[in-house]
């Protein structure tokens, strides 16, 4: 950044030129530094002080010493920006009451030694201290962008943008229809539309936003190495309008370092200001669960690492506005290491569960009443019980992104996400190991029976409609390989969503008639919670019924005639 500046022997004429051409080269407009040939600041020479020379006809030709002001306010550079501010107003005030004029909003930051340094706009580094006045935007309008954005402009508590290029989302926002299955998003999007604190838009380049918070996917390829096209994408964006004094918060879960070593520069190279300097970034981590995310969003903790302390200190000013209790952790990375290991811990226990389950099938053991033996009474290790097959689009990614890493230097390969992402991929050759067992003791043929498919969504509890990696699909895929007739039904998903998939069923209690298997993927109480047993009774004897959850009384189930259970570990003989 050049600001304006000039010794006192310079020429009026030459000075108003330096004026001129600063705001071109980044440097503060209206305003030149007068410096001794030691940078000892002397005065400045402001819009008002030329046009007083003007009015006067003061020849321009003259030395810039003899329209300059002497006095101008300056404040040291090792201040914390809260006590640079303080000091700065006390030093307006005490000038304004002394001179009897109106001091404008520029100040000279100095060295101890007086030497000049910058020229600080107070207005605007109080605005950047004061997150009420900011304005955020908020990038991919998704699970994690969309409910932390009607979090932020809940109550008019900030201004917000949601920003997304996809315009048939966009428009269908703009009408208050919310594009998944959340808990209180649709009457809390209507609320703050008609509040007017929220708005949308697909163009980045339009918004002059103050904070800028990334919220895109980071999916995966087929080897398991993120994909992270979209963060450049919105990295890019930013980078061409990032102004001095603007935040950064990246909210995508990303592999250790890239805050660091990918975001950073791109924002850097595009705007050509430096990151802890000239503007912050940090890294809070998203950790909502789907289907609860708008309570969480107030109750959990929130990890913020920073690049600098300052810029930690700001981005919790904001979070700390919708949330109780901040955790600061050293860096960005900590922060990044947090989201992927509270993600990677519960598929690793989640994988402990399904391969206890496996074993348990060696002995034909139902693995929920024997974990829940180990679990009775017993403190120290509480064990979850196992599915069949964890999906979704965090679990079924993150394990991957905590095992990416660039540094080759390492003491011991990182494989337990891996590990955990292996294991738990087998749920549905699992579910179809079952379903080929029973066809072989049954003396049946997959191709051509009729099939039921219970609950697509990749888990019941918290409800969601999000069908991303989701058992019950792949096992559909899976069925129709078979070349099985397959029908659906899912308490939450649309029945548009839900049409590629087979025959779909509106209600539970009518889908079960006439089928020869049902398999039961997802933990919804809606799944059943109707006349169960009678509905049972109802299928195409010799007809399989899998529990991936353990919903059913398998006596009840074992009781009926030509009807098969089975479970994870387990099957009826």
């Amino acid at each position: 950044m050049k600001h304006a500046v000039a010794k006192i022997e310079d020429p009026i004429f030459d000075v108003i030129q330096r004026i001129t051409d600063a705001p071109a080269q980044g440097g503060m407009p209206s305003i030149a530094v007068i410096v001794d040939e030691n940078n000892l600041v002397l005065g400045v020479v402001t819009d008002g002080d030329i046009r007083k020379a003007v009015c006067k006809r003061v020849d321009f030709n003259q030395p810039v010493s003899s329209i300059m002001s002497k006095d101008p306010v300056c404040v040291e550079e090792d201040l914390s920006t809260e006590e640079f501010i303080k000091s700065a107003y006390k030093k307006m005030e005490d000038r304004s009451s002394s001179t009897g004029r109106q001091i404008n909003n520029k100040v000279i930051k100095i060295s101890k030694e007086n030497k000049f340094i910058d020229i600080v706009n107070l207005h605007l580094l109080y605005r950047q201290e004061d997150v009420s006045q900011r304005l955020i935007a908020v990038y991919g309008l998704g699970f994690v962008g969309l409910t932390l954005a009607l979090t932020l402009a809940e109550n008019k508590l900030f201004e917000v943008v949601g920003i997304d290029v996809d315009k048939n989302k966009l428009e269908k926002l703009k009408d208050g229809v919310v594009p998944f299955y959340e808990v209180g998003l649709p009457s809390l999007l209507s609320q703050v539309l008609n509040e007017g604190n929220f708005n949308l838009s697909n163009d980045s380049q339009a918004t002059q936003a103050d904070v800028h918070i990334v919220s895109v996917g980071t999916p995966i390829d087929d080897n398991g190495k993120p994909i992270v096209k979209f963060i450049d994408d919105v990295c890019n964006s930013i980078g061409k309008i990032l102004k001095k004094g603007d935040l950064v918060i990246c909210r995508s879960t990303v592999p250790v370092g890239t805050t660091r070593k990918h975001i950073i520069p791109i924002l850097e190279k595009q705007s050509n200001l430096k990151a802890g300097t000239d503007f912050h970034v940090s890294f809070a981590p998203e950790r909502t669960v789907a289907g609860n995310a708008l309570k969480e969003l107030r109750v959990l903790p929130q990890v913020i690492g920073g690049y600098t302390p300052r810029c930690a200190k700001l981005c919790s000013s904001i979070f700390e506005k919708i949330t109780k209790t901040i955790v600061n952790v050293d860096c960005l990375e900590s922060a990044e290491v947090v989201k992927l290991i509270n993600n990677t811990y519960r598929d690793l226990v989640f994988a402990f569960s399904n391969e206890v389950s496996y074993l348990c099938d060696r002995y034909n053991l139902d693995a929920f009443n024997v974990i829940q033996a180990a679990n009775e009474g017993y403190p120290r290790n509480p064990i979850p019980t196992p599915s069949p097959g964890v999906g979704g689009t965090c679990l079924s990614k993150d394990p991957h992104l905590y095992g990416c890493h660039n540094n080759q230097n390492e003491f011991k390969e990182i494989c337990l996400g891996n590990a955990s992402r292996e294991i738990n991929k087998k749920g549905v050759d699992y579910v179809c190991w079952q379903f080929n067992k029973f066809l072989k003791r049954m003396h049946l043929k997959a191709k051509d029976l009729p099939i039921l498919v219970m609950g697509l969504a990749f888990k019941g509890l918290p409800e969601t409609s999000d069908y991303r990696n989701s058992p019950g699909v792949d096992l559909i895929q899976e069925l129709k390989k078979m070349g099985c007739h397959v029908s659906v039904y899912d308490a939450v998903l649309k029945k548009s969503d839900m049409a590629e998939f087979g025959k779909v069923y509106d209600e539970a209690s009518a889908a079960l008639k006439g089928h020869k298997a049902v398999f039961f993927m997802n933990n919804h109480p809606y799944n059943t919670k109707f006349e169960l047993y009678s509905g049972l009774k109802s299928l195409a004897a010799p007809a399989l019924v899998f529990d991936g959850f353990g919903l059913i009384n398998k006596n009840e189930v074992q009781s009926i005639d030509g009807i098969t259970y089975s479970t994870m570990g387990f099957m009826s003989q």
